[in-house]
């Protein structure tokens, strides 16, 4: 019996010792102000002004692989065992914005419109972020 009450006792704490991970709820703003202000169009819509499309923009990022902060070797880090104690960089949305927009600049655009944000992740854990839209010049 004592034997039996100790296996429920050992079954039960383990369950409970289980890694568990919380969840984690991240929100957002991507600010267009910066560049409205200065007179680049950003629209997730089409334009119906008159324009001339000057190309697509497609910016992609793979994040890259970095050290893990005050994580030491061979942790449970982000659901996965790592034993090198990296992770994948957090890419920022306003950054995919500054990329896109500065490809825009450069091929002479003053907006961006059927603007994309999207993220994927394959089964090894990598992720890339793209954003992609139609680049104008307005008349």
């Amino acid at each position: 019996m004592k034997k039996l009450v100790f296996i429920l006792v050992a079954v039960i704490v383990a369950g409970c010792a289980v890694a568990r991970q919380p969840r984690v709820v991240e929100a957002g703003f991507i600010d267009f102000r910066p560049y409205t202000d200065a007179g680049f169009l950003l629209s997730p819509d089409p334009y119906t002004g008159n324009f001339d499309a000057l190309g697509e923009i497609l910016v992609n990022v793979t994040p890259a692989l970095v050290p893990a902060k005050s994580v030491a070797q061979g942790k449970f880090v982000d659901g996965a065992y790592n034993s090198v104690g990296m992770v994948r960089e957090k890419i920022d949305a306003a950054e995919l914005l500054e990329l896109a927009y500065k490809q825009a600049i450069q091929y002479g655009a003053d907006g961006i419109v059927d603007l994309k944000f999207t993220f994927q992740s394959d089964a090894a854990g990598i992720s890339q972020y793209t954003i992609s839209g139609l680049a104008i010049k307005r008349r």
